[in-house]
């Protein structure tokens, strides 16, 4: 029994073909072609997404085994909408999570949204969906009066796979207005801000059954017609799921274009700047799923490094620990640990070349790491002394163990640690194993850990009060 799952990232797309223990069968990963990662076609995301199921597919090997695919599922990123019309076809481009020019309709939405924040514990941000909708609605109405739904990634997908696009799960409704406490759409998303509520998408638990590969998507993609398609869940939930860091007091850093952390509590964590947001757990009742997303993480390496990295990274380790504050990030704004629409990166002191330049970027990251945990225990959730940690970052072990040494946790990856990984998961939890603490069970093992070097750990404490005075005094914070 094989299930595949697809993660649509910020700049490609991943499959895996995994089995019920979680060996993988097949794998693929494609780019898209992007003029720019805030504004994206997802007619391209299709396309692409078919040619990556299908090369996953051929690397089956043997053509039968094609039949023994059980189910898929989805993820894309949180943040991002998209309106599209009756049929599903797209209106224009995707409005990308990391896009933050609905920052005054990000302060329209709180100041329309009192008592809902209040229940919920979070305010809403610039990175959020429904400032983005908001931002349709005022600067663009023909495209807001023409759309039948406005959608995540996560959807647009599945409903190129099975046809029904009205249906999205909770992790990604989330940052559109979703009511994770009364499980509805709030009113005043209609009342206050004059979005109707049709416009908007069913929601449901990730993992549902939603539908079957039909016979268009089977010829795009090689996928068998009537293969089941379950409901989705968000890149940061599904890399969370990946991690195994499903039971209390365990938290999953994501480390990919961005940063992503989320923990599994029992209780629902407020945070009253907005900078955490508090999910529903794919475990389902009882269990919470605290988090945010930074945007320091790879983007930035790949903008001042690419094809040099590797060469670049074998002579990093020798320059650690660098001495030098850099926020390490590609455009202007942050939003966790903090909300800054004008932060940007800098550097205290100047790199003094590229080898410098890149190990200090792996530090800034650790250092915002370390940052987003004391927050999160200072909002009362205590972070275990194991880190869980996926994303495509977690293939340096360099990077691996400048975060050990920063935050003072040991780093245990997954043997599989990527998101897709996560919605192969998903789909065995809700098509083979009915529970996806189970499959999270039987489909992880780990490959490696680092652990915190004391005498190494003890430099990088001063230096990350350094780091976080810097942030300070450009009044980041």
């Amino acid at each position: 029994m094989l299930f595949l799952g697809l993660d649509l990232g910020t700049q490609g797309i991943r499959v895996v073909i995994a089995d019920e223990t979680g060996r993988v069968a097949s794998e693929a990963a494609l780019g898209l072609q992007l003029d720019s990662i805030e504004r994206q076609d997802p007619a391209q995301w299709w396309l692409v997404s078919c040619q990556a199921i299908a090369q996953a597919i051929e690397g089956l090997k043997q053509p039968d085994k094609v039949t023994h695919i059980a189910g898929v599922s989805v993820d894309s990123t949180s943040g991002t909408v998209l309106p599209v019309d009756a049929v599903g076809d797209p209106i224009g481009q995707a409005f990308m999570y990391c896009d933050t020019s609905a920052q005054a309709e990000a302060d329209l939405v709180n100041d329309a949204a009192g008592e809902f924040l209040a229940k919920l514990g979070y305010r809403f941000n610039a990175a959020f969906g429904l400032p983005k909708i908001l931002w349709i609605r005022r600067h663009e109405p023909a495209v807001f009066d023409a759309a039948h739904k406005i959608i995540h990634p996560t959807d647009f997908l599945n409903g190129k796979l099975c046809g029904r696009f009205d249906r999205t799960d909770h992790t990604n409704a989330l940052k559109s207005g979703y009511d994770l406490v009364d499980r509805c759409w709030p009113a005043f998303i209609q009342d206050a801000l004059a979005i109707p509520q049709d416009k908007l998408p069913q929601v449901t638990d990730p993992g549902q059954p939603l539908g079957t590969v039909d016979r268009a998507a089977a010829a795009r993609t090689g996928l068998p017609e009537g293969t089941p398609v379950v409901t989705g869940m968000s890149d940061g939930t599904a890399s969370f799921v990946s991690s195994g860091a499903l039971r209390e007091g365990a938290f999953n850093a994501t480390l990919g274009t961005t940063l992503v952390v989320k923990g599994t509590t029992t209780q629902r964590i407020a945070c009253p700047s907005g900078a955490l947001y508090c999910a529903r757990h794919p475990r389902g009742e009882g269990f919470w799923l605290p988090g945010g997303g930074s945007f320091v993480g790879g983007a930035y390496l790949a903008k001042h490094f690419g094809e040099n990295l590797a060469e670049l990274e074998a002579q990093a380790g020798g320059m650690i620990p660098t001495g030098i504050a850099l926020y390490p990030i590609v455009s202007e704004g942050e939003r966790f640990p903090f909300i800054n629409p004008a932060a940007r990166a800098f550097a205290e002191p100047e790199p003094s070349n590229d080898i410098e330049h890149l190990a200090a970027a792996m530090e800034g990251v650790g250092y915002v790491e370390r940052w987003i945990y004391e927050m999160i225990e200072g909002l009362g959730a205590p972070v275990g002394e194991d880190v869980y940690t996926s994303g495509g970052g977690c293939k340096s072990d360099l990077w691996l163990q400048i975060r050990a040494d920063i935050t003072g946790r040991q780093m245990r990856v997954p043997a599989v640690a990527e998101a897709a990984m996560g919605s192969a998961i998903n789909a065995a939890a809700a098509l083979h194993f009915g529970d996806i603490v189970h499959a999270c069970d039987e489909m992880i093992t780990y490959s490696r850990t680092h652990a915190p070097r004391p005498a190494t750990a003890r430099k990088y404490s001063a230096l990350y009060n350094d780091f976080r005075s810097a942030c300070t005094d450009r009044g980041y914070v």
